[in-house]
């Protein structure tokens, strides 16, 4: 440890002595670990750390897959939970629920809050307390005993204002009266975004439901019981189910999973994970540019290796002070890269809207807190072990007797640094390309989503939400005339063009979909697994034409099309050439559900143009557009197209909805512009902070390069000076600089190339519009980093034209 020490103050004295090697290295440094502390935060807060419920390593998720899923889930079907509970014994009992939205009135403005409806289990399935209050009683999910609340700590906040006394108060939701029981702690939302907590209360018929699929199953395994065998359990009971049910359940699987894989999502994972990989390539390229700076400093250190190899000191004595100089570096690095990394983290947070953090599970915990500062301790000694060890273990193999000789300088010794700081380099441009190519696809694939909306003119629409609670619109009558007076309201406020509704807006609500099963009528399907899907829109007869969507065949939506006449439904391209590929789909019939549902055949009255609904989609899903009035929804998208800015409108809007019902709240009251911009942001974060890290490779790289020609150049000022004494011009000295440095660039591009077509398979299956071939990407990527290799190189090569042959022939 004395020993340590000593090489410790040594080396602060020696970085003391040379400010400009030591400021460039450090700096270098801390970008790479500033970078990789600050991505550490975000992976910290989405994939260790999603939840933070007592015992998370036992909780998980029980979903259901269906026919043809493989990664994926599936929501659970109230009858197939009923029978896990009978059949299952890995787990403690099951516990539920399901999403349930409610208008909250009577406590200031009408608000629209995310609610859940849950078994009176569920909360002390998570080990979770209420911090007022108490959770839900056994028997308080029956029908009519479910008048329970329990809030979450954000809403009792914001709209209640933190009052003391509000367990035991009454509170309407959608109408009825509501006692709150309890006030969940700060921080508590499962599912994420959830504000509130009622009982779920089902009928008979629901809890033996096999077909509508919409709860959410979490438990806890039984101790003792690990994953895999839970797995093989539910395997059984699924294969049994598939058996006893064969029309419901034929093709459904059951998977079990830990409750932070649900939480943080395939997606969220993988684009973390590709942030993770590209900051650690940018801490290579630090380290590699590093070691360059040190290879050149240990060159000028040769005569003091020597003399102290000379005096007794052992090689791996040697190594271990240069290494603990390096450690140092590391460290001083690490010092302005939690700076850096602190400032990176709040302008990360700064610019995520409310409306889109509530989503992201763990957002609220991102920090740089004693976790990262651990990581980043880490790195740091990890960068300076990486950046120095090469050069240290160079350094004690110096020659001590060219090297004590007056004036000597050690060929062999030149010449094995300059194939490492030569391998270097070509390292740095292999995972600069990489890098360049993975964020040119990243902005390409967020630039295509943009360019989608266009043909909605997103700039001139306003869009709002709203929900019909079922304790005023009893029926689907009411909720028809109020749809038909509210678009009437609407439609001439001043400054609207037009107004319509459907039940979801493409790219809306982080571009989930609305995916139902339909039958054909004449082609019965023998099982669940060959069922059909498509997208569901309810809408008013103005929506296709209000979003652009042209007609193909047949006829549109109209007003004609009421509760009286023949029900009709619109489809979609790609849903008619899939199904009637070689017939018209006009006039045939599809029902949703399955051939025995009780719901109406729908003749099929027209065929409109594919859109894409959603970002996750690879390519427009088959979509089925049915007219509000034949088919009311409790719920839907009020779309308005405006004449100027969709904020000169809102107050206007707001005021005409409130002449149909004051009571009735409006939320997400939003240009679209904001919706596609908010259900792509993570998509943009992801390509910003890939961009960022790719124009620091780059630099890095070049400077790099700059390092190594700079090198040769002074290696061979004698060389320059001979040819330029006889007769070279200038142009020719720097061609031959070229020469020196584009092998080693050719090099790494084509090292390079390899690793960006991986990549570019990789992020083919996570984005829209990249495919794994996409030259233009690669070709603009390859010429960004031959541009900056080029400057790197002519800026030394031409300081070498400068140079006096005369001096140059003296030059030692």
């Amino acid at each position: 440890m004395r020993n340590l020490f000593q090489d410790v103050r040594y080396g602060l004295r020696m970085l003391g002595k040379n400010p400009a090697f030591t400021l460039v290295a450090v700096i270098t440094l801390a970008l790479g670990i500033g970078a990789n502390t600050a991505i550490f935060s975000i992976a910290d807060a989405f994939l260790l750390r999603p939840v933070t419920f007592p015992d998370t390593d036992r909780l998980v998720m029980v979903m259901e897959l269906s026919p043809g899923q493989t990664d994926d889930w599936n929501t659970v079907a109230s009858g197939n939970l009923e029978d896990w509970k009978q059949q299952s014994n890995s787990f403690e009992p099951l516990a539920a629920g399901r999403w349930s939205n409610f208008n909250l009135t009577g406590s200031g403005d009408p608000l629209r809050v995310h609610g859940f409806e849950v078994t009176p289990n569920f909360l002390d399935t998570l080990r979770m307390k209420p911090a007022r209050g108490r959770g839900f009683l056994p028997g308080e999910d029956m029908p009519g005993h479910d008048s329970e609340v329990v809030l979450g700590y954000g809403l009792w906040q914001r709209q209640f204002g933190s009052n003391e006394h509000i367990v035991g108060s009454i509170i309407e939701l959608n109408g009825e009266a509501h006692t709150v029981v309890g006030v969940m702690p700060k921080g508590f939302s499962f599912p994420p975004s959830a504000e509130l907590w009622v009982p779920m209360a089902m009928s008979g018929r629901e809890r033996t439901s096999r077909n509508n699929h919409t709860l959410y199953v979490v438990t806890r395994l039984k101790a003792g019981r690990a994953l895999p065998e839970a797995q093989a359990e539910m395997n059984a009971v699924s294969a049994r189910l598939e058996a006893s049910y064969p029309k419901t359940n034929q093709g459904w699987h059951v998977h079990v999973i830990p409750i932070a894989t649900f939480v943080t999502g395939d997606l969220t994972r993988s684009y973390t994970l590709l942030l993770l990989g590209a900051v650690g390539f940018v801490l290579l390229i630090a380290c590699a540019n590093v070691a360059n700076l040190q290879f050149a400093r240990s060159t000028v250190r040769e005569r003091e290796m020597a003399v102290r190899l000379s005096l007794g000191a052992g090689r791996w004595r040697v190594i271990r002070q240069l290494l603990a100089e390096s450690v140092v570096l590391g460290l001083g690095g690490a010092v302005l890269g939690l700076l850096l990394a602190e400032w990176g983290v709040k302008l990360i947070l700064a610019y995520m809207p409310p409306d889109v953090a509530k989503y992201l599970p763990g957002w609220d915990t991102i920090a740089i807190d004693w976790r990262a500062f651990m990581f980043t301790l880490s790195m740091a000694m990890l960068a300076g072990v990486i950046s120095g060890l090469a050069p240290a273990a160079q350094s004690a193999k110096v020659d001590l007797n060219e090297a004590l000789k007056e004036g000597a300088r050690s060929g062999t010794t030149s010449s094995s640094r300059h194939r490492l700081r030569s391998a270097f380099v070509v390292l740095q441009v292999m995972l600069s390309l990489v890098l360049l190519v993975g964020s040119g696809l990243m902005v390409k694939s967020v630039r295509t989503l943009i360019a989608l909306n266009h043909d909605f003119s997103p700039s001139t629409m306003l869009t709002l939400h709203l929900n019909l609670p079922d304790t005023k619109y009893k029926n689907a009558q009411q909720m028809s005339a109020f749809y038909d007076r509210m678009l009437e309201e609407v439609s001439t406020a001043p400054g609207v063009r037009s107004a319509a509704i459907a039940t979801q807006l493409p790219f809306a609500e982080g571009g989930s979909l609305n995916l139902y099963t339909f039958s054909i009528e004449g082609r019965p399907v023998s099982s669940a697994q060959d069922m059909h899907t498509a997208v569901g829109q309810w809408v008013s007869p103005g929506y296709l034409p209000l979003m652009g969507i042209s007609l193909r065949e047949g006829r549109l939506l109209s007003d004609d099309d009421t509760a009286s006449t023949l029900p009709v439904a619109v489809i979609s391209q790609r849903l008619a050439a899939r199904y009637w590929p070689n017939e018209s789909a006009v006039g045939q019939h599809i029902r949703l559900g399955p051939e025995d549902a009780t719901g109406p055949w729908m003749t099929v009255a027209g065929v409109v143009a594919d859109i894409q609904n959603s970002w996750i989609s690879t390519q427009p899903e088959p979509t089925i557009y049915i007219p509000y009035r034949q088919s009311t929804p409790s719920s839907s998208a009020v779309a308005v197209r405006t004449e100027a800015s969709p904020s000169s409108v809102i107050s206007s809007v707001r005021s005409r909805v409130a002449r149909v019902d004051a009571d009735l709240p409006l939320y997400e009251v939003k240009s679209y512009a904001e919706v596609v911009h908010e259900s792509i942001l993570g998509l943009e974060y992801v390509a910003v902070m890939l961009s960022v890290l790719g124009v620091i490779a780059l630099m890095m790289a070049a400077v790099g390069l700059y390092g190594v020609m700079s090198y040769l150049v002074t290696l061979r000022t004698r060389e320059i000076g001979i040819r330029m004494a006889l007769g070279a011009q200038r142009s020719e000295v720097l061609a031959m600089a070229l020469r020196w440095s584009l092998p080693l660039v050719g090099l790494g591009m084509l090292a390079g190339v390899s690793g960006a077509v991986l990549l570019a398979r990789l992020l083919s299956s996570l984005l829209y519009g990249v495919r794994a071939t996409d030259i233009a990407t690669l070709l603009i990527s390859g010429a960004a980093l031959i541009a900056a290799a080029l400057l790197a190189t002519l800026i030394p090569a031409r300081r070498a034209t400068r140079v006096d042959p005369m001096v140059a022939l003296r030059y030692e």
